[in-house]
């Protein structure tokens, strides 16, 4: 762990140890890590709406990796809690994790927009981003 102006942090590949250890010797599934994630995620989301989620416009930005079925399960969780939540995927079904497609399928049966494509992001009153997470690589 390293501290930078008082917060504490784990770089990516400490975080990927992290998950591993979490998975393999304290057994703990993908879908439950997601699960966990995405319900903490809605949970902070839902306090930045001020505890108002019925009737707030909500976009998922999500991908098809496992930072994606987070925002997935986040959005599920802020529908159930009456947020008019959208989801915007920026990549196809066949591209996706296992885990994560199993999310989709379960937003597209509860009726959730699921959305591809540009969409106008100033629409909506809270934007999560499920797009980027530590696995990213870039130059």
């Amino acid at each position: 762990m390293k501290e930078r102006a008082g917060v504490v942090y784990v770089t990516a590949e400490e975080m990927r140890k992290i998950d591993d250890v979490t998975i393999q010797e304290f057994h703990v599934d993908v879908l439950m890590l997601m699960e966990n994630a995405g319900r903490a995620t809605a949970t902070l989301a839902k306090q930045m709406l001020r505890e108002t989620t019925f009737g707030k416009r909500v976009a998922c930005l999500v991908g098809g990796g496992n930072n994606g079925g987070d925002g997935m399960v986040a959005a599920r969780h802020l529908a159930n809690w009456g947020a008019d939540v959208s989801v915007i995927v920026g990549t196809t079904k066949d591209r996706m994790k296992d885990v994560p497609l199993g999310q989709l399928n379960v937003l597209e049966k509860m009726g959730i927009p699921i959305l591809l494509g540009d969409y106008n992001l100033r629409d909506y009153d809270l934007l999560i981003d499920g797009l980027i997470g530590y696995g990213l690589e870039s130059n």
